[in-house]
């Protein structure tokens, strides 16, 4: 009996052993089986992410392209209407130079030929003035003189609206004369210097150029009390450049051209519709500056 209970007592260890071996068996299997599970679940984990970045990451590159697309359209829409502006303005100048140039031409041929042949009947009557009173002559002489004034004025008038003499004799010889003419009348001392060929202003809208200076010197005229007007024609190998000065008094840059400037407006779109820019400087040392720089390069639209 001592024998099989110690037969049995070996064999129940050896189950034992056996149960213990088992056991630890599939406790290796369930830490591998959890280790698979685990792994298998961060990798369906980490592509849901990464499928969800890539979702984002397309939709923000979707809407950065529709964002870029909406700028590029709302840039085309800003040019297009930009354009259209500067072709409307550039219309209207034009409009405004033709009547400019068909009241020049009224001016010359028809009001100044009446007041020629009135000037002839003046002088048809100089034989026989010694027979007029005394008072006579003298009222006499006074609308002779009159007359003269208005032959000249017509004269000037006609020639400062026309601008034919810019195909003629160019940008340079054409302000001169104007400033020949502001100096003849006694009302301002007007310098004017160049420097380049005027021939390279071809690509640019000259008579737009000469309205500026016009608009300038007249604006300086009327409201700045000036006794003095410099002003400098530079031309560049890649740039206009225009400088404009006078002695007169002192302006607030902020209410300047609210309050003075129907030329100084007119100047800065013309300017702006030839791609060029205006500044201007009141204040330091007196008088006003009036700078203006154009690119020789930029055709206008």
């Amino acid at each position: 009996a001592l024998i099989y209970e110690i037969n049995y007592n070996k064999e129940k260890n050896k189950v034992s052993k056996l149960e213990l071996i088992l056991k630890n068996e599939r406790l290796e299997l369930d830490k591998k089986n959890t280790l698979i599970w685990s792994i298998s679940l961060c990798s369906i984990l980490g592509f849901i992410v990464l499928f969800i970045l890539y979702r984002l990451s397309k939709q923000r590159r979707k809407a950065l392209q529709q964002e870029k697309e909406n700028l590029e359209a709302k840039q085309k829409i800003t040019e297009l209407i930009n354009n259209k502006e500067k072709e409307a303005i550039s219309a209207m100048y034009d409009g405004q130079e033709k009547e400019r140039n068909r009241i020049s031409l009224e001016l010359h041929d028809k009001l100044g030929a009446i007041l020629s042949t009135v000037k002839l009947y003046f002088r048809s009557i100089d034989g026989q003035i010694n027979q007029l009173k005394a008072e006579n002559i003298k009222q006499y002489h006074k609308a002779s003189n009159l007359l003269d004034e208005a032959c000249d004025e017509t004269r000037k008038i006609a020639h400062q609206l026309s601008s034919k003499n810019l195909g003629r004799i160019g940008l340079f010889a054409t302000v001169k004369l104007f400033q020949t003419q502001i100096q003849d009348s006694g009302q301002m001392k007007f310098t004017c210097t160049t420097h380049g060929d005027d021939s390279k202003l071809e690509g640019l809208n000259q008579t737009s150029i000469y309205r500026i200076i016009q608009e300038l010197v007249n604006n300086i005229m009327k409201h700045a009390h000036a006794t003095e007007i410099n002003l400098q024609l530079n031309v560049f190998e890649e740039l206009f450049n225009l400088v404009i000065e006078d002695d007169g008094i002192v302006f607030d840059i902020n209410n300047l051209i609210d309050n003075h400037g129907i030329g100084l407006k007119e100047s800065e779109i013309r300017v702006k519709t030839m791609g060029g820019i205006q500044v201007i400087d009141s204040g330091r040392g007196g008088g006003t500056t009036i700078t203006i720089d154009i690119p020789l390069n930029k055709k206008e639209k």
